[in-house]
C-alpha cells in the first residue's frame, strides 16, 4: 500500500503565490478566489508515480483532488473482482467528488504517469462554500457535469456501436485538449488501450479492429498513443455530436 506521507509537499497555504503562477490558474477549479481564501484553503501539493494509488476503494476519505499534471485513472471492482474503468482525469479534472458526504471512496485513482494533484480537505470546502456563494454555484455546475459524464458513460455502454464509442472518446479528448489552449487534431493519449477498452465497454482486439477502421476510412492517423484526426467533421457524425464551428 501507499505511504500516504510519500511525496507530499509543505502546505500551499502561505505560498499562494504558487496559485497565482500556475499555468492552470485559468481554468482551475479555485480560479477567482482571493488570497485569503486560498490560503484559508490550506491546499497540499502531492506528487506521484506512475502507477502510484491517490486512494483506495473503501478508504475513509474527506478530502478532493485537483489534478496539476499527468493523468489518472479510477476504476472499480465488482463483487466478483472483476474492474473496469469509470473514468479518465487530466489537469484541470477533479478526482474524489463521489467521496463527498459518505466520507469514504467507491473507486480506485491510479496514476497513469508521473502527476501532481492539489489536494483540499472537504471540510475546508465546505467552509469556502458557505462564504462564497458565487464559488458555491460553480463548484455545483462542477458536480453536475461530472453526473452527466457518468450518464453518458452509461449511454455509450448501452446503445453505442463500438465505433462510435471510439469516436465519442476521441472528439471529448479533441475538446479537452482544444480548451486548454493545444492542438484539437493532434495530441498524445496517456492512457494504455487496455484502460481504454475497459472504459468503453470493449474487449482489447475489437477495440484495435476498430481504430484500424477509423484509420482505414481516413478519419485519423495513429501512431501508439499519438493521434491525428485527418477528418474532425466526420468523427464528430460518426459520434453523433455537433460539428466543430470554424
Amino acid at each position: 500500500m501507499l505511504d500516504k506521507t510519500k511525496n507530499y509537499l509543505t502546505s500551499v497555504g502561505s505560498k499562494n503565490a504558487r496559485c497565482r503562477t500556475c499555468d492552470l490558474a485559468s481554468i482551475c477549479l479555485f480560479r477567482g478566489l482571493t488570497d485569503d481564501e486560498i490560503i484559508r484553503l490550506n491546499i497540499a501539493e502531492r506528487r506521484m508515480e506512475r502507477n502510484d494509488i491517490l486512494y483506495h476503494a473503501d478508504e475513509k476519505s474527506a478530502k478532493i483532488y485537483a489534478v496539476k499534471s499527468g493523468s489518472f485513472k479510477v476504476q472499480i471492482t465488482n463483487s466478483e473482482g472483476s474492474e473496469q474503468v469509470a473514468g479518465f482525469y487530466q489537469p484541470g479534472d477533479i478526482i474524489g467528488l463521489d467521496g463527498l458526504g459518505c466520507r469514504t471512496q467507491d473507486t480506485v485513482a491510479i496514476a497513469l504517469e508521473g502527476s501532481t494533484v492539489c489536494e483540499i480537505r472537504e471540510t475546508e470546502l465546505d467552509k469556502l462554500c458557505e462564504t462564497n456563494h458565487d464559488f458555491n454555484r460553480y463548484f455545483m455546475r462542477i458536480i453536475g457535469k461530472e453526473i452527466a459524464g457518468k450518464q453518458q458513460q452509461i449511454m455509450l455502454l448501452g446503445q453505442m456501436r463500438g465505433i462510435a464509442r471510439i469516436a465519442i472518446f476521441l472528439v471529448n479528448q479533441s475538446r479537452y485538449f482544444e480548451k486548454r489552449g493545444f492542438s484539437a487534431t493532434e495530441f498524445r493519449l496517456s492512457m494504455s488501450r487496455h484502460d481504454i477498452a475497459s472504459y468503453l465497454g470493449l474487449a482489447v482486439d475489437t477495440l484495435s479492429r476498430e481504430f484500424k477502421q477509423l484509420q482505414t476510412r481516413g478519419y485519423l492517423e495513429v501512431q501508439r498513443y499519438d493521434i491525428k484526426i485527418l477528418d474532425m467533421d466526420g468523427l464528430c457524425e460518426l459520434a453523433g455530436t455537433p460539428r466543430r464551428t470554424r
